[in-house]
């Protein structure tokens, strides 16, 4: 109760108070961490529970799905490898062996994903999905269109999370005629009502493919009033694209849905940086501060023996910060030896 009304503090006081914990008591910490996405805490409580009582389903499937989050593979074959000792055979637990299968597919190992789904006795949707979704995050549209095909083939009705993962693996492999084609299936055969979130990727998918005329059209023959996750699919694409002139009238809709957004206004300025004109980022930046507006940094972590590091742009809190930039400085010269010249015409211009 305490975690889920934002009172963290409280609830692991209580938590660690109690004199006996049990199973249901640790996977209600394990769980709720995951919930707030903090993940790391979530393995962290994990690692000190298994010293203390044994883990069930419920458990393996929630740090599962941290595993999944993190990208930490090493992790997640650990926890297989439990699983498979101690709920064997695991594939007799669809929900356990969806959640394998969505760890290795989300983790990049997707050959392992494809041994586990092959052997399942039988499958469920949400098994074909966690495929569907893996071939389209690491770039096989195709495969993710076949897995599609497949799946209706045996007779399974897809959900809304089925279009969403077909969909996206449009955009990402850029096949606008077959995301085009699954869309109009999802309402027309299915007669499903697309979510937002159908109608941003459809967005992104055009506007990706340089359609930014179709991609506005689509915006304004949408029964439903876009968020501003589909506006902002639409500018991005006019950056991409170097469009300013339709990025102005985009940024006129989106800053009216979040008019605090540092980000927006940070991708609007890089357009006009790209496009030379400078006037407009200069106001634009004088506006963010005074108003104290600021874009929060994007974060990247690598998992290193079940530790994980984060880091930001120009990051030096890390311990082994000094190391870090010198090996780095290294590739950058191997990569300049290479001939290889960097295109900076993507990258934010911040101050």
């Amino acid at each position: 109760m305490y975690m889920n009304c934002g009172d963290e503090v409280k609830a692991r006081s209580l938590f660690e108070a109690c004199l006996t914990r049990d199973l249901i008591s640790w996977n209600a910490m394990i769980s709720s961490y995951i919930k707030i996405n903090q993940n790391n805490e979530a393995l962290s409580f994990f690692n000190r529970m298994i010293s203390e009582v044994e883990p069930n389903v419920i458990t393996i499937i929630n740090v599962l799905s941290t595993c999944t989050n993190l990208a930490n593979l090493p992790q997640g074959r650990c926890l297989h490898g439990y699983a498979i000792r101690r709920f064997s055979p695991c594939d007799s637990n669809l929900s356990l062996a969806n959640s394998i299968i969505t760890m290795y597919a989300r983790c990049g190992s997707m050959l392992t994903a494809e041994k586990i789904f092959k052997s399942l006795p039988k499958r469920n949707i949400i098994a074909w999905n966690a495929m569907i979704t893996g071939y389209g995050t690491h770039g096989r549209g195709y495969d993710a269109i076949i897995a599609f095909k497949q799946m209706l083939e045996e007779g399974f009705q897809p959900n809304e999370v089925t279009f969403l993962s077909a969909l996206s693996a449009c955009r990402h492999a850029g096949m606008i005629e077959q995301g085009l084609e699954i869309f109009y299936s999802m309402v027309q055969d299915f007669k499903m009502i697309p979510a937002l979130e159908h109608y941003g990727c459809v967005v992104d998918l055009l506007g990706r493919g340089g359609c930014l005329d179709e991609a506005t059209e689509f915006i304004n023959s949408m029964p439903t009033e876009p968020d501003a996750s589909v506006w902002r699919a639409l500018l991005s694409a006019c950056r991409v694209h170097s469009n300013p002139k339709l990025a102005s009238a985009i940024f006129e809709n989106l800053v009216k849905l979040e008019p605090t957004n540092a980000g927006n206004y940070v991708l609007l300025s890089n357009i006009y940086a790209e496009a030379g004109q400078w006037s407009e980022v200069r106001q634009i930046r004088t506006f963010l501060k005074e108003k104290g507006l600021r874009k929060p940094p994007g974060t990247s972590w690598i998992i290193i023996r079940d530790q994980s590091h984060s880091f930001t742009a120009a990051d030096t809190s890390h311990p082994k910060s000094d190391k870090i930039y010198e090996n780095l400085n290294s590739l950058l010269t191997l990569i300049r030896e290479s001939t290889y010249v960097t295109d900076f015409c993507l990258v934010f211009h911040e101050d």
